[in-house]
């Protein structure tokens, strides 16, 4: 985004990467409600967008979300339409009415801990099988030192891990189950739906769920990349990711909206 001449900003979620640290999460025996949930989230991004338009004199902000920041990122769209231009959806996380497995409102925990070994597994687990794998392992072996060194606590463990808040499994939890966060007929400026073609957690009845219900939105687009998983701007096809983004947000209609923030949960 920055190369092509568009004001890109970055926001950690709290207690992520650069942001301050819940208390609770300083306490691996900690108990109590899961931390950082949409509600909360979508105050943040809205802070986050205010003190962007201050500093930049922009009267409007785009926003690129991704899986859990699309639930929060969404709620605030509903909310501002005045502060929103664009708002790109990257493998949104959609209603389904699935049985729960647990009580996602319960004292679970507020937050849990991440190993690179976990997220590789993840990450390689979602090409289907008898398919090449499309993260490369040089790739892996720059993102994960990068991983862990966003959380100054990663070496206090053994192995060394990120702790990540778990509101966000949780609101996932939810909207899988019947709950979801806000109602996509409120949003009211372009949206974009932006897939791969292997994407378990935003499958075509999620993204059909989606597309129907952002009714008054002006302009509604549904993108779907081949051989893409639910984390393709880590992979070989987010070049081409990044591009149907870049046009999406340059194709404004209205003039003083050239800020796109970047949400990024960095999810689990």
């Amino acid at each position: 985004m920055s190369r092509a001449n568009i004001d890109a900003c970055a926001l950690d979620f709290l207690g992520y990467g650069g942001s301050d640290r819940y208390p609770q999460m300083r306490d691996p025996a900690a108990t109590g409600s899961p931390l950082l949930r949409s509600e909360e989230a979508a105050i943040q991004i809205e802070a986050a967008i205010r003190f962007i338009r201050d500093k930049q004199h922009r009267e409007k902000v785009s926003i690129v979300a991704h899986s859990w920041g699309t639930l929060a990122s969404g709620l605030f769209a509903t909310r501002h339409p005045d502060l929103l231009d664009r708002l790109v959806l990257f493998g949104p996380v959609t209603l389904r009415n699935e049985k729960p497995q647990k009580d996602s409102t319960s004292d679970a925990a507020p937050a849990w801990n991440v190993t690179v070994a976990a997220q590789r597994k993840r990450f390689y687990g979602y090409v289907p099988r008898g398919n090449e794998p499309v993260l490369s392992a040089s790739d892996m072996a720059l993102w994960g030192p990068a991983y862990l060194a966003s959380d100054p606590s990663s070496a206090e463990r053994v192995p060394p891990s990120v702790r990540v808040p778990y509101g966000p499994l949780a609101d996932i939890d939810l909207a899988w189950t019947g709950h979801f966060p806000y109602d996509p007929a409120q949003i009211r400026v372009p949206v974009l739906i932006v897939r791969g073609e292997w994407d378990d957690v935003t499958t075509n009845a999620d993204a059909h769920w989606l597309y129907e219900r952002l009714s008054n939105a002006p302009i509604r687009r549904d993108v779907v990349i081949s051989r893409g998983t639910h984390v393709m701007h880590l992979e070989a096809s987010r070049y081409q990711l990044y591009r149907e983004v870049q046009t999406f947000i340059e194709g404004k209609d209205e003039v003083g909206a050239t800020t796109i923030l970047l949400s990024r949960p960095r999810l689990p």
